[in-house]
């Protein structure tokens, strides 16, 4: 009986396997073991020599073999082989059993890797019986959980970008990052409603949080928009349909941040081009939470929107919200879907 067995990447196990001498005839049982490995991203199988042992009798005799590393589509920088010692007599078997770790890499791995362990021809003194063994252990990728404890949810994933929102550097892919949308600095994401908050009008909220809010101050130009400091020639590349979340097609990593925003993927640094915040009057507001981001003039006015303050405030008064991206009705030209196409740059980028 041959084995199969499964372990993930970061686990450890074992598999046994036996050869038995179905001839008529003692033979020795030298066994070589190969290595096949579908195509994944690199990552390394360690066998340890140290656990592998063979039993005959009831008698563990040494195997010498050395310790194997396969990388990438599997090329194994020393082949790993078994040369059991022992001769087998005729119904006689050896089992042998290996102890087998699988590393994981420090962004995990994909694709799985198999390990075939196949009978040798005989070597020894007896003449060789046809007996062939195969035992398979398949290598999956270990599940990467999230961990984050943080008040954003740990099932949800707002923008799409298959990363949960407790795990998401930037959960709506605005390019802004969570903690910095964190407007009270209190580590907490869900009480960060601000919008309304003027001293004319004291109109609080359109009850969508700054991290999940695509407009944060509900003046008519998206967080992309005026967030960082975006050409924007960049903002067509990120964000062709300009519809205030980055493209379904960009690269996100792990984190949930644009990879283009950072200095490695998944390094959580940004770029130094990219680490402001778009703040054109310099006063204590970025223009994202500003409705007067150049000091003077309303932000909704300067797109050519003043229709859209009743309220007098410079912002666009609360609505029906039915895709709870913070868009109000007005400026939202997709009320179905979260982001609003073709929306105005900010009048401040170039």
């Amino acid at each position: 009986m041959f084995p199969k067995g499964e372990l993930e990447i970061g686990s450890e196990g074992s598999i046994v396997y036996t050869v038995r001498n179905a001839g008529a005839v003692a033979t020795t049982a030298p066994i070589d073991a190969t290595i096949s490995l579908a195509p994944m991203s690199p990552f390394a199988l360690v066998f340890d020599h140290a656990t592998t042992s063979a039993t005959v009798d009831g008698s563990t005799i040494t195997v010498s073999n050395p310790t194997v590393s396969v990388t990438g589509t599997g090329t194994a920088t020393n082949p790993f082989e078994l040369r059991i010692g022992a001769v087998l007599e005729p119904g006689d078997s050896v089992s042998v059993a290996i102890g087998i770790r699988v590393p994981k890499g420090a962004a995990g791995a994909s694709g799985s890797a198999d390990l075939f362990i196949t009978k040798g021809t005989g070597g020894g003194e007896r003449p060789a019986t046809n007996n062939l063994a195969t035992a398979l252990l398949r290598a999956a990728p270990a599940a990467q959980g999230c961990t984050a404890i943080n008040d954003k949810s740990a099932t949800a994933d707002t923008d799409g970008d298959g990363v949960v929102d407790a795990c998401d550097l930037d959960s709506d892919n605005d390019g802004i990052l969570d903690s910095e949308e964190d407007l009270d600095r209190n580590g907490r994401f869900l009480d960060d409603d601000t919008e309304g908050d003027i001293l004319v009008t004291p109109v609080l909220g359109d009850g969508v949080s700054a991290a999940f809010d695509l407009d944060s101050d509900n003046d008519g130009i998206l967080d992309l928009m005026e967030g960082r400091p975006f050409t924007r020639a960049q903002i067509d590349a990120f964000d062709a349909d300009r519809n205030g979340v980055f493209d379904a097609g960009q690269a996100f990593g792990a984190n949930g941040l644009l990879d283009a925003l950072e200095t490695a993927p998944d390094s959580g640094v940004l770029k130094p081009e990219f680490v402001s915040i778009r703040n054109t009057d310099g006063d204590d507001k970025p223009d994202f939470v500003d409705l007067t981001s150049n000091g003077t003039d309303l932000d909704l006015y300067a797109i050519g929107r003043s229709d859209l303050d009743l309220l007098g405030g410079g912002f666009v008064s609360v609505g029906v919200d039915a895709d709870r991206d913070g868009i109000q009705i007005g400026v939202d030209t997709d009320l179905i879907v979260r982001g609003a196409p073709a929306s105005p740059y900010s009048p401040y980028s170039s």
